[in-house]
C-alpha cells in the first residue's frame, strides 16, 4: 500500500514539475535557514566564550574611570597606582592571587628595517601578566622579572606583528622600534584570533619599567588584572577590590568612586544570557521562513486535489476507502517537504562548514534533527487538510466535477 502510495506520488510530482520544484524550493530554504541560524548563532556563543575566556577563568580587571569634573572643572585625574596595587596584595583582599598592571603606549607604533606598523595596542607589563592572562609563546621567552627589574629593551610580539614585519622569518632576535626606543624581540605570543574590541594578536608587550621610564614617563597604570584564587570567588574578590581601593583613594560613596571593576565571570553569564537569546531569535526567524514554506505547500496540495477531483471520484467509484485517498494525499504531501528538506539540510551542512575569520557557525547534530523533524512535521500539518478534502469528496460530485 505505501510502495503503491509512494509510486503515485512521485508520479503526480513529475507530471507538475515546476509547481514541484517551486514547492521544494520554499521548503528547502526554510530548512536551510534554520540550520545555518541555528549553527550561526551557536557559532557566536562559542566565540563570545572565548574571547571572555581569552581575559581568564578567574579574572578581574581594576581600571581608572576617567578624569572627574565639576562644572566642567577637571577636578583631578583619577589613577591606579604601586600603592594600590601593593594593598590589593599584602592580605587587605585575600581573594586576590595576582596582579598584572599595564601601561599602555598613547600612539601605538612601531617599525622594523623601513616596515612600519600600527598595532591594536603597546602595552607595558610584568612578569605576571602571562600567568594571569593565560597567555603562552610559540618561540623564545615571555617578559621575565629581570626585563622589569633592569628595565630591559625586550619585547614579545603577537603573531600578526611577526607577520607583517618579519613574514614567514622568524622574529626572535630581531630589532624593533617603538617609538624612539629600539627593543630586541624575545617572544612570539601563540595565536589568540580576533577578539571582540580587535585583533588579540596585534599587540606589542615590553616591561612595565621601560615603558613607564623611557616612554609614558608616568608611575600611574592604566589597568590591572587581577586574578583571583579561585573562579568561584570573583564576586567577593571583586567586593574586596571596591573595599581596598575605597580606601586608599578615600571614597567616601559609590557615586564618587574613581574607578571600575570588571568581572569577567559576570561578563560571561551575562553574554551566554545575550548569545542564548539570539540563538532563540535566529531560530525564530527561520521558522517563519520554514513556516511559509510550509503554507505554499498546502496551497499546492489544495490545487493538486482540485486538479486531481474527477480522478478522486473514478478512484472512489472503484472502491478506494477514504483512508487510502487519505493517506495518498497526505504521503504525497510529505515526500514534497522530504524532499526539499534534504535538500536543505545538505546545503545548510555544507555552508556551516565556511569559517569567516576567527568566526565559524557551529552545527550540532540536534539541529539537522530539529530542522529535519520540522519539515516532516510541516508535510503532515499542512498536507493533513488537502487529504482529508480530498477523501471527504462523493464520488458523484467528483465525476461530476468539471
Amino acid at each position: 500500500m505505501i510502495t503503491e502510495n509512494l509510486r503515485i506520488s512521485f508520479g503526480a510530482l513529475a507530471a507538475n514539475k515546476l509547481r514541484t520544484v517551486l514547492s521544494v524550493l520554499g521548503i528547502m530554504i526554510g530548512v536551510l535557514s534554520v540550520v545555518l541560524l541555528l549553527a550561526m548563532g551557536s557559532g557566536a556563543q562559542t566565540f563570545v566564550k572565548k574571547q571572555i575566556d581569552a581575559f581568564g577563568t578567574n579574572t578581574v580587571f581594576l581600571f581608572p574611570k576617567g578624569a572627574n569634573g565639576s562644572g566642567g572643572t577637571l577636578s583631578r585625574v583619577p589613577q591606579i597606582t604601586a600603592t594600590d596595587v601593593a594593598r590589593l596584595l599584602d592580605g587587605s583582599a585575600p581573594a586576590i592571587e595576582l596582579a598584572a598592571p599595564e601601561v599602555y603606549m598613547p600612539i601605538p607604533t612601531v617599525s622594523s628595517d623601513g616596515r612600519t606598523f600600527s598595532p591594536r595596542n603597546v602595552v607595558g607589563v610584568d612578569e605576571h601578566w602571562a600567568t594571569v592572562s593565560a597567555r603562552r609563546t610559540q618561540s623564545g621567552v615571555l617578559i621575565s622579572k629581570s626585563d622589569v627589574v633592569r628595565r630591559g629593551k625586550v619585547a614579545v610580539v603577537g603573531v600578526t606583528i611577526a607577520k607583517r614585519l618579519y613574514g614567514s622569518a622568524n622574529a626572535v632576535g630581531n630589532r624593533i622600534r617603538v617609538g624612539a626606543q629600539d627593543f630586541e624581540i624575545v617572544g612570539v605570543y601563540q595565536r589568540l584570533g580576533a577578539g571582540i574590541d580587535g585583533d588579540n594578536d596585534s599587540v606589542v608587550h615590553i616591561p612595565i619599567s621601560t615603558m613607564q621610564t623611557a616612554i609614558t614617563g608616568s608611575t600611574a597604570y592604566d589597568s590591572v588584572n587581577l586574578r583571583a584564587r579561585s573562579g568561584l570567588v570573583t564576586g567577593e574578590a571583586e567586593r574586596q577590590i571596591r573595599a581596598v581601593i575605597d580606601q586608599t583613594h578615600r571614597i567616601t560613596s559609590p557615586e564618587k568612586r574613581d574607578y571600575d571593576v570588571f568581572d569577567a565571570a559576570r561578563v560571561r553569564e551575562t553574554s551566554a544570557s545575550i548569545t542564548n537569546a539570539l540563538t532563540a531569535l535566529l531560530g525564530l526567524i527561520a521558522g517563519i521562513s520554514l513556516l511559509v514554506g510550509g503554507i505554499g505547500v498546502m496551497n499546492i496540495m489544495l490545487v493538486t486535489v482540485t486538479e486531481r477531483t474527477r480522478e478522486i471520484g473514478i478512484r472512489k467509484a472503484l472502491g478506494a476507502k477514504r483512508g487510502t485517498l487519505l493517506a495518498q494525499f497526505l504521503i504525497e504531501s510529505i515526500v514534497l517537504t522530504g524532499i526539499g528538506g534534504a535538500i536543505g539540510l545538505s546545503i545548510g551542512s555544507a555552508l556551516a562548514q565556511i569559517k569567516v575569520g576567527d568566526f565559524s557557525p557551529q552545527l550540532e547534530p540536534w539541529m539537522l534533527l530539529l530542522a529535519g523533524g520540522v519539515s516532516v512535521a510541516i508535510g503532515v500539518v499542512f498536507g493533513v487538510y488537502p487529504a482529508n478534502r480530498a477523501a471527504k469528496l462523493r464520488p458523484i460530485d467528483a465525476l461530476r466535477f468539471e
